[in-house]
C-alpha cells in the first residue's frame, strides 16, 4: 500500500496541533474534553497513512469540541 498521508510528518503534524487553542472553560457537565495533540496527530497520521480509501471522503468530527480532529484530517491531506 502507497503512503498516501500527504507527506506530512507525525512530529510536524503534532507540532501544529499544539497550537490550537483549549478550551478556557471547559465545563464537565457538558463533558468538554479535548482530545490532546499526541493522540489526535497519531490517530490521523496512522490512518492517513494506513487506510485507502480514506481520502476524498468526508470527515466528521462529532462533538468537535476544538476540532482537532478535523483539523488533523485536513493537515494530514485527507479532505
Amino acid at each position: 500500500m502507497e503512503n498516501r498521508g500527504g507527506g506530512i510528518k507525525l512530529k510536524h503534524l503534532i507540532e501544529y496541533l499544539e497550537e490550537i487553542q483549549p478550551f478556557e472553560n471547559p465545563k464537565e457537565e457538558l463533558e468538554q474534553y479535548q482530545t490532546n495533540a499526541q493522540i489526535a496527530g497519531e490517530m490521523l497520521h496512522y490512518i492517513s497513512n494506513n487506510t485507502e480509501n480514506f481520502y476524498e471522503k468526508r470527515i466528521l468530527d462529532l462533538g468537535c469540541g476544538t476540532g482537532i480532529l478535523g483539523i488533523a484530517a485536513a493537515i494530514s491531506g485527507c479532505l
